[in-house]
């Protein structure tokens, strides 16, 4: 007997959309599950980076109080009223949708998805993108410090306990959380989803007329500038670069920024001597994250350990630039076949990496083009069906 489509919930706590790792993965997610035949409702915060036309249903928190342009990661006092409010909605979509299944994205989300559950009886699949303890003591507006790593480390233990089933998106993760007593036959093992519309059509525009950048060789960064992203490492070791190739430039593109934090990055390029040498773009256009990929010569990330999937790096292995990063940033790729891996925290050899990069053209080619094939590997295999698979065991044999 052909099973009917299914009605999911998604519980996605953040702006949607939105230039970032996670609301990014889950349009992708989402837009396969509805080519699936399923019907997907999406509920999240009433902001938004930019608006979008999508294949799926969406429904956002009521706008009371709620900023209507960009709402910044971490925690902050808005985020306690944006969660109580999506917790009302997702059980009214539940509700009105008649929703077979329930699937949270973010600690928030998977709290609002626990009490849903519980109220609304559907069960309830989390999807693990990341861990609190490796992100929330970073934040300065939960001090003192110990609180703030009490909090994360509470919410690490809890969070993962509430929901059905778990969907990590990569290995470390997974062991995170077999660690930490949550059983392995309870979770499934996806990475990220990623589009690649944006690369296969990008816009015909001059990115170095446009934005005025500083002449090649040039270093990019992509990305939010929080402090657990670690941009401080990569200015002292651009620092490094700088002094033995002065011809050098830095490219930080933010698709997610405060006014503090770009006070203490130029602070900090400055105290470096390198402020004529960093450019900073923000709010630029999704479809422009190509073009400016390909304008330059090395792609970094910065952050020691990630137990995550850099949505980031995915878009470096798509815009074909070679990768150097921490050995932890990324446990998917391979030292000198697809990327340059630098020890965690050496500081030191994050420069002599992209000092390599710089000089051999050959190898940048070969990491790029590795990387690129990595990708396609990796997309092979579309996730719907095996996200679908986890639905139907939760829910009743008769769907």
């Amino acid at each position: 007997m052909e099973k009917r489509p299914l009605r999911i919930a998604m519980a996605v706590a953040c702006s949607f959309p939105a230039q970032h790792g996670t609301p990014s993965s889950v349009i992708e997610m989402c837009t396969q599950l509805q080519q699936e035949g399923q019907q997907v409702h999406v509920v999240s915060y009433y902001t938004r980076d930019f608006e979008r036309e999508l294949p799926f249903c969406l429904h956002r928190i009521p706008d009371w109080g709620a900023k209507k342009g960009k709402l910044g990661v971490g925690p902050s006092l808005n985020r306690i009223l944006y969660d109580v409010l999506l917790v009302f909605k997702l059980i009214q979509v539940v509700f009105r949708e008649k929703i077979d299944v329930i699937h949270s994205h973010n600690y928030e989300g998977g709290i609002a998805g626990w009490l849903a559950s519980l109220i609304t009886r559907r069960p309830h699949v989390y999807h693990a993108h990341n861990t609190m303890i490796d992100e929330l003591p970073q934040y300065e507006k939960i001090r003192p410090k110990w609180a703030a790593i009490l909090l994360a480390r509470t919410l690490d233990f809890i969070v993962p306990r509430m929901p059905n089933h778990i969907i990590a998106i990569s290995k470390e993760l997974e062991t995170f959380l077999t660690t930490s007593g949550i059983p392995a036959e309870r979770m499934t093992i996806l990475p990220l989803e990623m589009s690649m519309e944006i690369f296969d059509s990008p816009p015909s525009i001059d990115m170095v007329e446009k934005y005025h950048l500083p002449p090649t060789p040039r270093i990019v960064y992509t990305g939010t500038l929080d402090v657990f992203q670690r941009l401080d490492y990569l200015l002292e070791a651009f620092a490094l670069l700088y002094k033995r190739h002065p011809e050098v430039s830095l490219l930080l593109v933010a698709n997610q920024h405060t006014p503090q934090q770009i006070q203490v990055i130029e602070e900090q390029a400055e105290a470096l001597g390198l402020l004529s040498q960093v450019t900073i773009l923000t709010d630029t256009p999704l479809e422009e994250l190509p073009l400016l990929l390909a304008a330059s010569d090395v792609a970094v990330v910065s952050r020691p350990e990630c137990p995550g999937f850099p949505m980031k790096i995915l878009n470096y292995m798509a815009g074909k630039v070679p990768i150097v990063c921490f050995r932890r940033s990324a446990n998917f790729l391979l030292h000198e076949k697809t990327a340059l891996l630098a020890p965690d925290h050496d500081v030191s050899s994050l420069a002599q990496h992209m000092e390599t990069l710089l000089e051999d053209a050959d190898l940048r080619q070969k990491l790029a083009e590795n990387a690129l094939i990595l990708l396609q590997e990796l997309r092979k295999t579309p996730q719907a069906p095996k996200i679908l698979g986890v639905y139907r065991k939760l829910v009743a044999p008769a769907t």
